[in-house]
């Protein structure tokens, strides 16, 4: 969904419309103004271009799971599988389609245990609030509360640092403050301040190095950034590297992912399952040199007029691609899918040796 052209504006735009669509489009914060009831014009265009895409490439966001489950239930009197006891965790972090799929199950015969804190409801994001979880007594009437009124991961300083700040916001209904578990450490509580974005990574960087020198092992230093992880990460680690600090990235699946060869592989795997992916032969036309953009978009408008998925109109088209914008793409192309389709029909996942976990 990301077109060319866009600025970090649209961009932006762009997130909220699919963090607003997951939630059909329903905010638990009423206070909250939505994209969508601000520009309803660009709302109706981005679900006509998101419906025409979808279709075309056949795929499902996981953002929809939720509400379209929710949907085809109710809409169809689906029967879902028995459910004794549905167990939903961080429930203080579901919007309102999550919730109403879980209320969709109650009303299959499922029991809920619901776990979660309105004061620690932060994804915002996605439309959630505390008051998701603050009215489930009146959504799923009889239930009973069992509260949990000691923390087992903090001391006491730092639980009377994070109380004094809870406890401010507005229209939070009354209720027992936390309490730390007798025994555990104190804990250190420092609130400082850095002159600039600099500053602070340095300043991070050496307090990690000295709690290490300390004899703190680093699998007990955390660093918590409330938003933009990758800046964060890209500043620190060589910060903390140049401190003798070893460092991993835990993003290592999505930096894999970014590699051309592991998208190609992946790709070529696909297409050992359905020959006409067209996911993923979107990602090997839009990865090979001498293939350009204006071809991918005439193989995607030939399958937006012929109702077709991608992936089936390159392959009705090829080898001759009448109409084709270029011939030099349209020669790369079709050298490309002999290539792929050669191999592809080469392996059999039937015949390979796997590992005791069942990976080949």
């Amino acid at each position: 969904m990301r077109e060319r052209g866009f600025n970090k504006v649209n961009v932006r735009i762009i997130e909220d419309l699919e963090n607003e669509l997951s939630a059909r489009w329903q905010s638990l914060d009423e206070e909250r103004q939505l994209v969508a009831n601000l520009e309803p014009q660009v709302r109706n265009a981005y679900v006509g271009l998101w419906e025409t895409h979808r279709r075309t490439f056949g795929y499902t966001l996981l953002a929809e799971l939720p509400y379209r489950a929710g949907d085809a239930i109710e809409d169809f009197a689906l029967a879902a599988d028995p459910i004794d006891l549905l167990i939903v965790d961080e429930y203080q972090d579901l919007n309102e389609a999550d919730i109403k799929l879980i209320r969709l199950l109650k009303e299959k015969g499922a029991r809920v245990l619901a776990v979660g804190d309105d004061d620690q409801s932060i994804y915002g994001f996605r439309m959630a609030a505390p008051e998701g979880i603050r009215r489930f007594h009146k959504e799923f009437g009889n239930c009973e509360d069992y509260m949990l009124t000691i923390s087992l991961r903090c001391g006491k300083r730092i639980i009377g640092a994070a109380t004094m700040l809870i406890e401010t916001a507005p229209d939070r209904p009354p209720k027992p403050s936390l309490s730390f578990n007798q025994g555990a450490a104190p804990g250190e509580f420092l609130y400082l301040r850095f002159n600039n974005e600099k500053g602070e990574v340095e300043g991070v960087a050496d307090l990690v190095r000295v709690r290490s020198l300390a004899g703190v092992p680093f699998g007990e230093i955390a660093i918590l950034v409330r938003s933009q992880v990758d800046t964060w990460t890209r500043l620190l680690i060589p910060a903390l590297t140049g401190r003798g600090v070893k460092t991993v990235s835990t993003d290592w699946i999505e930096l894999a992912f970014q590699r051309e060869e592991v998208r190609r592989g992946l790709a070529r795997l696909r297409l050992v399952v359905e020959q006409t992916d067209s996911l993923a032969w979107w990602t090997l036309l839009n990865l090979q040199k001498g293939i350009s953009q204006g071809f991918c978009d005439y193989i995607y408008g030939v399958a937006h007029q012929t109702k077709e998925r991608f992936g089936k109109a390159l392959l009705r088209l090829h080898p001759d691609f009448p109409g084709a914008p270029t011939a030099n793409s349209a020669r790369a192309a079709s050298r490309l899918i002999n290539q792929v389709l050669g191999e592809v029909r080469q392996m059999n996942p039937n015949e390979a040796e796997r590992d005791d976990e069942g990976w080949a």
